[in-house]
């Protein structure tokens, strides 16, 4: 690598600067949520876990989903069919400067055509905006919940220092990620504390993380950095196919990725970064899977099991010695990861780059280094 290069780059190319933090409140997003509950008690399987899903269960078994309201959201959900659209459309309901974004993304990444995608979110506004209208006081029901996740994260200076040491570490350039906004929505109740979800538009990142969920917090303000640093790859379809192969079958299958190179690069990027680097740990080999299922105790097991229990059943695992007999098998199946192993070797690579040339970017370094985890 030629360090007096990349030196002279970095005295002409400003890096992204800190950019504001905000806690603002996206309604669209919440009253959408709200309508899935209200679709379907079970959503997010939350049933009895916090306060505010008892509350929704109590409201909406006695004010019941008008059955035409019901069937016309059943009929978008299914049209769209895809999660990431729903939650972009969602953010957009209120905030017609989100639009054209959320349009061009839907193109970008999801193969629909912007008059498509036009047409699916005026028909998924108009039953989100009828169902506001009939069951306007649901939010009478969130307000206390709202409240309290605002005056923690006014008072906590977490998320500014998680985006300080993603700066410091990557040095992202400010011609790459330009991100001048960060706007952490308050915590919505309906959500899984491990999920989470983000958005970019302009120079606008906002951001769904559980306010207890700092991993979360992390990953999701990460892809304004590292996803804009991917795209300028231009994947060739032989290297499309390769990262492919070596990624693991729980992004692909389990985590709905499918067969989409850029976005299963963007994720163990990011998750090798959050989970391995950040915490000093190394990948999990067969080796160090096979030591920790056999020292398992019964009890352990139990708890495992519990944790998984919807691939302990695909897999007919039933106890113990069942998980001990298998322990090639699972690894393969649940914690295999190549793809990752080589991601978690240039980030190690990077670093010691980084001993030498402390102005050194992540970007200057993975464009010229990328290759290393196609080898």
């Amino acid at each position: 690598m030629n360090f007096e290069n990349k030196n002279e780059k970095l005295k002409t190319q400003e890096l992204m600067p800190m950019p504001e933090i905000k806690t603002e409140v996206n309604s669209g997003y919440f009253w959408y949520t709200f309508l899935q509950k209200a679709n379907n008690l079970d959503w997010e399987q939350l049933n009895n876990k916090n306060n505010f899903s008892k509350q929704l269960d109590k409201y909406f078994n006695e004010n019941k989903l008008d059955e035409n309201l019901k069937q016309k959201w059943q009929s978008v959900i299914y049209e769209i069919n895809n999660d990431e659209i729903l939650f972009w459309f969602s953010l957009a309901i209120n905030n017609p400067e989100l639009e054209n974004t959320v349009f061009e993304d839907c193109v970008k990444h999801k193969d629909l055509e912007k008059e498509k995608a036009e047409l699916l979110f005026q028909e998924f506004k108009s039953v989100v905006d009828e169902f506001k209208e009939k069951y306007s006081n649901v939010w009478n029901l969130l307000k206390p919940h709202l409240n309290e996740d605002i005056e923690k994260r006014n008072n906590s200076n977490e998320e500014k220092e998680i985006i300080q040491d993603c700066l410091d570490y990557f040095k992202p350039y400010k011609e790459t990620s330009d991100i001048q906004e960060v706007n952490y929505l308050p915590t919505n109740p309906l959500i899984k504390e491990t999920k989470g979800n983000g958005f970019v538009s302009k120079n606008v990142g906002i951001i769904i993380s559980n306010f207890e969920n700092s991993n979360s917090k992390t990953h999701e303000f990460l892809h304004c950095i590292i996803n804009p640093i991917t795209e300028k790859l231009n994947l060739s379809e032989q290297e499309k196919k390769k990262i492919i192969q070596m990624a693991d079958e729980k992004l692909i299958i389990d985590q709905n990725y499918g067969e989409h190179p850029e976005s299963l690069l963007n994720e163990n990027l990011i998750r090798v970064y959050c989970e391995l680097i950040k915490e000093n740990k190394k990948p999990i080999n067969l080796e160090i899977f096979k030591n920790f299922i056999i020292n398992l105790t019964e009890k352990e097991f139990t708890k495992l099991k519990s944790d998984n229990l919807n691939f302990f059943n695909e897999m007919k695992i039933v106890n113990l010695e069942n998980l001990k007999s298998r322990i090639k098998e699972i690894y393969n199946r649940k914690i295999k990861n190549i793809l990752g192993e080589k991601i978690y070797n240039l980030y190690q690579n990077f670093e010691k780059e980084k001993q030498n040339n402390p102005g050194l970017t992540f970007e200057d370094y993975f464009l010229e280094n990328f290759k290393m985890i196609l080898e």
